[in-house]
Order: structure tokens, then sequence, then C-alpha cells
């Protein structure tokens, strides 16, 4: 049996982050950081190509999180209730899950650079920021699965942005065919995250 709630992709120790802010702390602002190229696949790199936020919010912020909004509340915290509580031994209070569900929405607002842009090491190309009181553990809750399927993407795009590079280079040459350098790139690409997705 999978189970597919998107309460549940997250580290396990935010489960306490609703109880563990002081209760003056009405906002929690985060960032999304590429933090240094030491570990990149691309010698000589001081970029990252930021990509993947659209594909995020479409798939995790408004289809997973639809089937908890659609569900009746009993029904969208109990697997949630459930696991967690065996999982840590404890019983676990899902009153922040309940509320969400009444609020009927992720009370988020997302600020980022375009898509596409290569964004130096250490500049966060994605801030996020709850926008009502008492959420303020949904903001680095969603930080878990954000990292998980935008780190993937953003590598793979800038390994293509530097074969790009390179095919330019060659492109110049006599004998290569200019117009085949983005088509290529774009096959390494896709192939790049579908090795990286089945080695997982």
């Amino acid at each position: 049996m999978t189970i597919t709630a998107a309460s549940m992709q997250k580290d396990v120790y935010k489960e306490f982050h609703s109880r563990a802010y002081h209760p003056e702390v009405t906002e929690v602002y985060a960032n999304f950081t590429s933090r240094s190229g030491k570990l990149s696949n691309v010698a000589n790199n001081d970029k990252v190509a930021f990509v993947g936020l659209q594909y995020f919010i479409k798939s995790y912020l408004q289809e997973e999180w639809q089937d908890f909004f659609a569900a009746d509340k009993h029904t969208a915290v109990a697997n949630h209730r459930r696991i967690m509580t065996a999982m840590l031994g404890y019983p676990v209070d899902v009153g922040y899950l309940e509320a969400l569900h009444d609020l009927g929405y992720l009370p988020l607002r997302i600020k980022a650079l375009p898509e596409g842009t290569l964004v130096p090491y250490q500049v966060p190309p994605i801030t996020v920021v709850n926008t009502k009181p008492g959420f303020e553990w949904l903001t680095n809750m969603i930080e878990t699965v954000l990292s998980c399927e935008n780190w993937p993407i953003q590598t793979s795009a800038t390994t293509s942005v530097a074969y790009l590079k390179v095919f330019r280079e060659f492109a110049q040459k006599p004998a290569y065919p200019r117009r085949s350098c983005r088509f290529r790139v774009m096959i390494l690409a896709f192939a790049v995250c579908l090795v990286s997705t089945l080695r997982l």
C-alpha cells in the first residue's frame, strides 16, 4: 500500500513544527538556495540553472494537496494521524492539519526569479512565506519535497547548460550542423533526469 498524503511528504522532525514556534511568531520567511558548487558535476561552474518551480507548484502544491482539501476533514487527516502516531510512538495532534483543512487552501506566498535564470551560488531563487498567522509551520514543511523535486531538475538543467556551451563551441567548426545543438542538449537533459530517477 502506498500512502500519497501530501501532508506526509516531509522530514519526520517537522511534525513538531506546528508546536515549535513561539506564540508571538506569526510569519516564517524561508528561501531555497544552492549553497555551493563543490559537489557539482560541472567543473568551474559558478551558477545554477533555476528551473522546476512551476512543475512543483502544479504537481505538489495544487494536485497533491487537492485530495486533502477535497476529502472530508476526518478522512483528510486519518492516515496522517495513524502513521505518525505509530512512527513516533505517541498520539500525534493533527489539529494543525484540521485547521488547514478548515481554511481550504495553502496560505503561502512564493516569490521567485524567472525560470531559466542562471543564478549564482548562495543567491536564493525562491522565497516562501506563510500569509496567515497560525500556519508558520507550513513554510518549512514544504521545503522537504521542494528540495527532493527541484534539486535533480536543476542539476540536470545546469549540466545541460554546460553541455550546450561545449556544443556551441563545436558548432563554430566546419562540418558540424549548428541547428542540431539545442535538440541534442534536450535529449541529454531528459536522459540525465531519467538516469537519476532510476538510481533512486
